[in-house]
């Protein structure tokens, strides 16, 4: 079972999602026969004799009181349907991004976060897949109680990797769901560790993960405080609005006997 849900799969959405869309289709050749009546050929032993008494009429062999209720049922499904249309219809228009409408589903960022949109961008232009650490996408809290809880869907779920398709160490708590509690929560502390232990901590945590970039914006400020990687093997690679972006030089390192952590593993 998926353990970063309430005990359901968001396959049960996928799924109904088609039936509305097959339904949807199929409503629309079955709402014009309704309108149009029922053939009195149609109807059972009963309405045929009811036809044939003069109970009903004979205009064309409908069922009058058959096609008023097909109307009315039309009439209220369409009408009770388009409530919701009109109603987001005008939120939509009303409160629109910033920059106006658009196809781009990243301008947001440059409208909701502009000091941080410089970062990301000079992130997204390195090349390779240089890990990268930054504040897990959970609310867990170092020093606090359990703090498992498990989703946070807002800008501080590992934004910048998300954006820019860098891995992280830890990214946002649905990682719970493919990997399980003890390996997500396990890499949650080490960066908890990275981002407040001492030099030696850093050091060899660096090392384990091969992380090549540390990013220290608001979210990791609201985390850990006022956090700051001055220590040797480390440098400011770029710092623009309200983010500070570290390179870490792993042969520079203290305790380090050269090379990379992959070079090392290998040796």
């Amino acid at each position: 079972s998926e353990q970063a849900g309430p005990g359901r799969m968001n396959t049960v959405f996928k799924t109904y999602m088609q039936v509305w869309m097959l339904w949807a289709t199929a409503m629309g050749v079955v709402l014009p026969a309704l309108v149009r009546g029922v053939p009195a050929a149609a109807t059972d032993a009963a309405d045929e004799t009811r036809a044939r008494a003069g109970s009903v009429a004979t205009d064309g062999g409908r069922v009058p009181w058959r096609r008023f209720a097909a109307v009315a049922f039309v009439v209220v499904l369409v009408a009770s349907t388009s409530v919701y249309g009109v109603m987001a219809l005008g939120n939509h228009f009303e409160e629109g991004p910033p920059g106006g409408t658009t196809l781009d589903a990243t301008q947001f960022v440059e409208s909701y976060h502009p000091d941080q949109a410089a970062a990301i961008d000079w992130l997204d232009e390195r090349e390779g897949t240089p890990t990268l650490l930054e504040a897990p996408g959970t609310r867990h809290y170092p020093g606090g109680d359990d703090g498992r809880t498990r989703v946070m869907y807002n800008w501080n779920a590992s934004a910048a990797s998300s954006l820019t398709g860098v891995p992280s160490v830890a990214g946002w708590a649905h990682e719970v769901g493919y990997r399980g509690d003890e390996a997500y929560y396990d890499r949650v502390r080490d960066v908890d560790a990275m981002f407040t232990g001492d030099a030696e901590t850093r050091a060899d945590l660096f090392r384990t993960y091969d992380v090549r970039y540390v990013w220290v914006g608001p979210s990791e400020r609201a985390r850990y405080g006022d956090v700051s990687f001055e220590m040797e093997g480390v440098t400011v690679a770029h710092q623009s609005g309200s983010v500070t972006i570290y390179e870490v030089h792993p042969d520079r390192l203290p305790g380090a006997s050269g090379g990379s952590a992959a070079e090392n593993e290998s040796a």
